[in-house]
């Protein structure tokens, strides 16, 4: 019988990684098992037929490696911008191309800006990479700050992250703000906009983030395949910036790590425009019928531009979300932002909506009594 140890055990790891906690969900099982779930921004719609057919066609391959330039996937994505493949990378979603910018372009002691509560993956890719994540707050209609961020950018400013629509606030700013906030930032700068749910905003409100990467400015645009595509379970998104930039990307970047299925789900899903016209259309519908619904029974909601919505409560968000998982219903509280009274609502499918409204008027007549 082995002896245990007396000598205590240490890992050596990493310094800058001595405050983090890691991103551990529920269980699968609990996770989709029986319950209406409005917590991760997901597409419940689901993907593109097109798409599924893709991935099973593209199981039969999976003996080869991937291209590891994605070649195939990247004229495609130019074909729907109009961005050279030299100004595209992919990436294992939005969070692998966060950490590969992180990696590339942050030395030990480099300061990236960003406003909260926003993605949480900016501050700890920051920490991982040694650089000093600094965070400010909103402004008053909970949108990044951008006369805050231009007023703290100093000589140790490195990166620069704008999240539009803000996650978890569904705010967004007006493209003139930001191409003159862009216009007035000192040399050696980089401006990461993360545009996750683009796709889900009005029209008129989308910024022309590819030209002005063609006028030169220094900002990298982040897509995901995981919303309005519905693809989250495979993992793959893209960043579009000038040439120099992507090029610096593929230094660091892993030679295959974008899975083959991956790249033909994101084939399939990008062929089909009948699809993609049909979720966004319903998302944008059941956004405006939900966050009235929401304002009618007395709620605070913040006006969205993505597929979900930022709702203040009277009582803490944990009790009731707890309340609602009883009826099924799963959203996200937000005490991890600091923000207790406050929760973020997926926008899903008409029924869906149909069965947190009810879960929620029950609740929220539990507690009143």
């Amino acid at each position: 019988m082995n002896k245990k140890s007396s000598r205590a055990k240490t890992v050596p790891v990493r310094r800058s990684i001595g405050g983090l906690s890691s991103y551990l969900a529920d269980k699968p099982g609990e996770q989709v098992s029986n319950v209406t779930r409005l917590c991760f921004n997901e597409n419940l719609y689901g993907p593109s037929p097109a798409a599924v057919k893709a991935i099973v066609q593209s199981a039969l391959n999976v003996h080869f490696y991937p291209d590891p330039g994605g070649w195939e996937l990247r004229e495609a994505l130019q074909r729907r911008h109009g961005i050279p493949p030299e100004q595209i990378i992919l990436g294992n979603g939005s969070d692998g191309l966060i950490s590969l910018i992180a990696f590339t372009f942050i030395d030990p002691g480099d300061e990236v800006l960003f406003c909260e509560p926003t993605f949480s993956i900016y501050k700890s890719s920051t920490l991982i990479a040694m650089g000093t994540p600094k965070g400010l707050p909103l402004d008053d209609a909970y949108r990044f700050d951008l006369e805050g961020l231009r007023d703290a950018v100093g000589p140790k400013t490195k990166l620069l992250y704008i999240c539009n629509p803000n996650n978890p606030t569904g705010t967004v700013l007006a493209p003139g703000d930001i191409e003159t906030f862009l216009k007035a930032l000192p040399e050696g700068i980089l401006v990461v906009l993360d545009e996750a749910y683009v796709d889900f905003m009005d029209l008129d409100k989308i910024p022309p983030v590819l030209s002005w990467i063609q006028k030169g400015y220094p900002v990298i645009s982040l897509r995901t395949f995981s919303k309005v595509y519905g693809l989250a379970g495979m993992r793959i998104g893209y960043a579009m910036a000038s040439e120099e930039v992507i090029q610096a990307l593929y230094k660091v970047r892993e030679p295959f790590c974008v899975s083959t299925m991956a790249i033909q789900a994101a084939l399939g899903a990008l062929s089909d425009t009948e699809h993609y016209r049909k979720v966004t259309r319903a998302v944008r519908e059941e956004r405006k019928r939900l966050q009235a619904e929401l304002t009618q029974r007395g709620l605070k909601v913040i006006p969205s531009q993505a597929n979900f919505i930022f709702v203040e409560f009277a009582s803490e968000s944990d009790e009731i979300c707890r309340r609602l998982t009883e009826y099924g219903v799963l959203i996200r509280c937000s005490q991890s932002w600091g923000m207790p009274h406050w929760a973020r609502i997926t926008i899903g499918t008409p029924q869906a909506n149909q069965a947190l409204l009810g879960a929620l008027d029950s609740v929220l007549g539990d507690m009143a009594r």
